[in-house]
């Protein structure tokens, strides 16, 4: 908590009790996404391995919008055969996201006081992808085609989901 110095030492009382007194908190959050494990593959009646080929980069081609990676990138190792594709080839989406707290006290009595409360969940609003492997069309992937990644489901290599958006909880207190 950090008390804000405004108006502390104001001559007018109206401004030093709606204006002074405030405190702010805050906690940042930053971290890398979580490492994809592989690239599965659907088995063919187990004739095949479960990771797939990497036969291009996946980072490259299209990924403006909601690709998180080229799917192109990716295609099933034939029959009897294990996909050369690594484990952790890259990484989820991270996160980077800032919550804010202000509150006021206004004491009564010397033993009772009101609190006002404003928690800015998210405060600036910066949209943070979801990173759960099935959320960027890891699930499954891979299965309905014996030749290609890229045209099994439309959401493979895809970001899906996101986390909530920005939220403002507003609370009062009275203590006694």
């Amino acid at each position: 908590m950090y008390p804000l110095p405004f108006f502390k030492d104001s001559a007018n009382a109206y401004a030093r009790a709606v204006l002074a007194g405030w405190q702010i908190a805050g906690l940042t959050l930053i971290n890398s996404g979580q490492p994809v494990p592989r690239i599965l593959v659907s088995t063919n009646g187990f004739l095949r391995g479960n990771r797939a080929n990497r036969v291009g980069d996946p980072a490259a081609g299209d990924q403006s919008g909601l690709f998180w990676f080229n799917p192109n990138a990716y295609a099933p190792p034939p029959d009897g055969t294990f996909g050369n594709s690594g484990r952790e080839e890259f990484r989820q989406p991270g996160r980077n996201q800032t919550d804010l707290s202000v509150s006021k006290n206004w004491m009564f009595n010397g033993t009772q006081r009101i609190q006002f409360r404003a928690d800015l969940i998210n405060a600036f609003n910066q949209t943070q992808w979801f990173g759960d492997p099935t959320a960027i069309g890891l699930g499954n992937t891979c299965t309905l085609s014996l030749t290609t990644c890229s045209n099994q489901l439309d959401t493979f290599g895809q970001v899906l989901a996101t986390h909530n958006p920005r939220e403002i909880q507003l609370g009062l207190k009275f203590y006694w």
